[in-house]
């Protein structure tokens, strides 16, 4: 399996943030994941949908296609504006697999165009610090970077473009906290409904 987790709830390329999909919101999505060709010639394919309810909790489930599949939940904590600067807080859990479960505690702080995401995620049996940001650069266009903290851990850069309709395609890059794990390239398709 790819580096990156594999259960998807809300996040950035891949940590969980403080968003939550609103009540009866679904998004799906596939992502096709490669490392360098030294490492592992493969690509993996891996599918999630996440629903949101009562615009404060989302539920998911994701596959590796390969037999193993994880479920995830997100729980808004609080989300408001104060002096013109917005904030979120969730918690969560994520790759849950069995009895085993990564939770997790983020928060987020907006600016105009920028927002700023951070908190910590237990890997296994590793809490990880984990931090990032996203910048709408253009209209339908927005840049991020994310980071675990770790040996096992990534930070990744990202471009993801709205193509229209509930439809965005975002291409990635991943850099390894340690070396031989290898750099990581993806690319993610997601639809997002509201029914």
């Amino acid at each position: 399996m790819a580096a990156f987790s594999l259960a998807a709830p809300t996040g950035l390329i891949v940590i969980p943030i403080a968003d939550i999909l609103r009540h009866r919101e679904l998004s799906g999505n596939h992502a096709i994941t490669g490392t360098e060709r030294n490492i592992d010639k493969r690509y993996y394919h891996s599918g999630g949908l996440t629903l949101g309810l009562a615009d404060r909790v989302e539920v998911g489930v994701s596959t590796g296609y390969l037999g193993v599949h994880t479920w995830d939940a997100k729980l808004l904590l609080a989300e408001g504006e104060h002096k013109g600067v917005g904030y979120a807080a969730s918690i969560g859990i994520a790759n849950g697999f069995g009895k085993q479960v990564d939770p997790y505690a983020v928060g987020r702080v907006d600016f105009a165009k920028l927002r700023l995401h951070g908190g910590a995620w237990r890997l296994g049996n590793v809490v990880q610090g984990i931090a990032g940001a996203d910048y709408e650069l253009a209209e339908k266009w927005v840049l991020m970077a994310d980071h675990i903290g770790g040996r096992e851990g990534y930070t990744w850069v990202a471009a993801s473009y709205d193509v229209g309709g509930g439809l965005s395609i975002m291409g990635a890059l991943g850099r390894p906290n340690t070396r031989s794990d290898g750099y990581q390239h993806q690319v993610v398709f997601t639809y997002t409904v509201r029914f």
